[in-house]
């Protein structure tokens, strides 16, 4: 009865002079994550909840507000707010091809380099006509024919150096890092970093399923397939795991009985030289010689004084920052977040490791004012198991973004519940005075983002629930929506 009772009164709504909330409404939403957070589906777990009122900052619902938990993919909420006010909403990558040599009659005594600033969208379908691989190709095949050049007496250097050469978090799952989710971002990345596998199903389930191809080919990978056929309608429930041998991975789990070619997406572990090597390959199908393969380009420590001055002979530049940070609050995409993380670090301080990029990003919120105790960060995606944040860090730092400039970009990056990106489930029903971002990691669900109320007031808002009781995942993502669907009529 004790645990009960305080329960309670950790939930009970604080009605403070000027409520904007809607009373009834609020009681109703109180009561159900109190009942979520007494169930036996928490029994052995925490129920992170902060609800606050962006005009005033006091808090209305408050569950374990000083707990850190890890915060799952809301951790790109506080990335993205943090680049748009850093970098700016029209900030672009840019992606320079140059050379290192002398053109004469043609031959381009030297060599050539795609070099790269991070631009996470190079290479992808995304963007339509902007990014894709054809429209980037087309655009640098047509600067060498227009420069002259018919033959490469060097090779095409790929250049990454822009961020440091760890892509990967060093506290990142082993089993997440050969999934496309899991690819490790480079100063150069390509395609997203992803490949697509193809596979044809068994005409039964349990039947092996048969590996057909990977697209873009990787010539340098060799895949160990396990997956075997799940029902109809089962979805992807494949993983990706380095198998501790030198470019070998092993899939296995299963993909449902279908009688069309199935797909999942993989990582690349080296998408600058696959980049540069394509890009060679095209130059040569194009009548342009080129004198060696493709390489990524080390530098050597002793460049500067001594080498060729490199001569730009063509620059992409992504879509804005606006458009990226929806891209990745709408669909999660880690590699955008980590991109947007190095470059705000690269602006703040001139570095760029995961370590020094993430202190970066933690002290931008302090001079904001942000309360950051309890706060430890790993990435910027949150795919890190052990990053940790309170619900009362999350909603602290969505009040504060309402005062940027860029707030209404920011805004308009989160999805809309029950219509939108992760959150477009009709389980959250017609929430559409809602923005919310999703979470999900191992052992971790969590939403967090806006409500608008019906008096026109705007709460910032987050639920986490960490270490549920195992095997609940599925239960747990629906007690959640149930709430987010209650704050939908505050």
């Amino acid at each position: 009865m004790k645990s009960y009772c305080i329960a309670f009164c950790v939930l009970l709504p604080c009605f403070a002079r000027g409520q904007t909330a809607d009373s009834l409404a609020l009681s109703r939403l109180a009561y159900a994550i109190r009942e979520l957070q007494n169930s036996s589906l928490m029994r052995h777990g925490t129920l992170g909840v902060s609800i606050t009122s962006g005009a005033t900052t006091e808090t209305l619902i408050g569950v374990n507000t000083d707990q850190s938990l890890p915060p799952a993919s809301t951790l790109k909420l506080v990335t993205t707010a943090a680049a748009l006010e850093v970098l700016g909403e029209n900030f672009t990558f840019e992606t320079y091809l140059e050379h290192d040599g002398v053109l004469s009659d043609g031959v381009l005594k030297g060599n050539l380099y795609i070099r790269g600033t991070g631009d996470p969208s190079l290479g992808s379908p995304r963007f339509r006509d902007r990014t894709d691989s054809a429209t980037v190709f087309n655009s640098w095949l047509q600067a060498i024919r227009n420069a002259g050049i018919r033959t490469i007496q060097g090779r095409v250097f790929a250049d990454a150096t822009y961020f440091d050469p760890l892509g990967i978090g060093d506290s990142w799952e082993w089993g997440d890092v050969a999934n496309a989710y899991g690819a490790g971002i480079s100063g150069l990345n390509w395609n997203e970093n992803a490949c697509r596998i193809y596979f044809r199903t068994g005409a039964r389930t349990g039947d092996a399923a048969r590996l057909l191809r990977i697209e873009p080919a990787l010539p340098d990978t060799r895949y160990v397939n396990l997956v075997t056929t799940g029902p109809p309608g089962s979805g992807d429930k494949t993983l990706i795991r380095p198998s501790g041998h030198a470019h070998m991975l092993v899939i296995d789990g299963t993909i449902p009985r279908s009688k069309r070619e199935y797909s999942i997406r993989g990582a690349i572990f080296n998408p600058e030289l696959l980049l540069a090597g394509f890009f060679t390959e095209l130059l040569i199908g194009n009548d342009i010689r080129v004198g060696d393969k493709a390489a990524v380009w080390i530098p050597s420590g002793m460049e500067s004084g001594t080498a060729p001055a490199r001569k730009t002979l063509s620059i992409h530049r992504s879509p804005p920052l606006s458009e990226l940070c929806r891209q990745t609050n709408w669909w999660s995409i880690n590699l955008y977040a980590e991109a947007m993380l190095k470059m705000t670090a690269k602006k703040m301080t001139g570095k760029t490791d995961f370590k020094s990029a993430t202190e970066a990003l933690i002290s931008f919120w302090v001079l904001k004012g942000v309360n950051v105790s309890g706060m430890l960060l790993r990435d910027g995606s949150g795919l890190s198991g052990t990053a940790l944040m309170t619900p009362r860090n999350v909603t602290d730092i969505l009040n504060t973004v309402t005062r940027f400039s860029s707030f209404p970009r920011f805004y308009e990056s989160i999805p809309v519940a029950g219509e939108s990106g992760t959150v477009r489930s009709k389980s959250f029903g017609r929430s559409l005075n809602i923005r919310a971002k999703s979470g999900s990691i191992e052992g971790t669900r969590a939403y967090a983002g806006y409500i608008n109320t019906r008096s026109g007031d705007r709460l910032s808002f987050v639920i986490n629930a960490h270490r549920y009781l195992p095997d609940s995942s599925g239960k747990v993502v629906q007690q959640l929506m149930g709430v987010v669907r209650l704050m939908g009529e505050l």
